[in-house]
């Protein structure tokens, strides 16, 4: 009993300190570490904020730099004093093209609205000969189809004037200006001499210097003479 009862003595205050002692002194531990926790919490806020957060940039330099890029990023609304490079080559760019003018007679071009409200036929028209092209027909323009032309711009032409080479007409039954005429239909050049005859009504052709239906050289400059009949006899 002596020993043992040391013994449980002992277990016994061991036991109730551990049981009693113990948890106050936990609980204290406890209370420190939260109070530990806290305070380092409160001294990090005052410093960094709560945890990772970063604190944000003062609304004075923000507003500076989103004013600046909304100022370099909006375009200019004031209209620019140098004059657009489209407005005036539109201004200046012509509207009609040149069109086909070789191979159309000449009197129907000078009548046709669509050319002359466009272009101006240069008044100088040159006349050749030719053994292709009718009379009157358009045979050259200086002015190549489809080069843009400003309105009023002036073409110069050359039309034909038949073939160099002309058949000279029949005179029999033609009075003097029927046969006048066929020759001026042909560009003939032609001089009239009067002849006294009984064989023909006065004022009809009875002959020329010239066979009829042979050809003429226009260029050889020949000029055919007309013999018209001249009476006073009645038919």
């Amino acid at each position: 009993m002596f020993v043992t009862l040391p013994i449980l003595l002992i277990i016994l205050i061991f036991t109730f300190w551990f049981l009693f002692g113990g948890k106050n002194s936990n609980k204290d531990s406890y209370k420190n570490s939260i109070v530990t926790s806290d305070s380092s919490s409160n001294d990090g806020s005052s410093s960094s904020g709560f945890g990772n957060y970063t604190p944000p940039v003062s609304s004075s330099s923000s507003d500076s730099g989103q004013s600046s890029e909304d100022s370099s990023s909006e375009p200019s609304s004031e209209p620019s004093s140098e004059p657009s490079s489209e407005s005036s080559e539109e201004s200046s760019e012509p509207t009609w093209s040149m069109i086909q003018l070789v191979g159309r007679q000449l009197e129907d071009v000078q009548q046709d609205g669509e050319v002359t409200g466009h272009i101006t036929i240069d008044s100088n028209i040159e006349f050749v000969y030719s053994e292709s092209a009718a009379q009157g027909e358009i045979i050259w323009q200086d002015i190549a189809v489809g080069t843009p032309l400003e309105k009023g711009a002036t073409v110069r032409i050359k039309v034909s004037c038949g073939s160099r080479y002309v058949v000279i007409p029949d005179w029999e039954k033609c009075s003097q200006e029927e046969y006048e005429q066929k020759l001026n239909e042909l560009s003939i050049p032609y001089k009239v001499e009067k002849k006294i005859s009984t064989d023909y009504p006065s004022g009809y052709v009875i002959g020329t210097d010239h066979m009829a239906g042979t050809k003429d050289d226009l260029e050889s400059g020949t000029t055919i003479t007309i013999y018209v009949c001249e009476n006073n006899q009645s038919y």
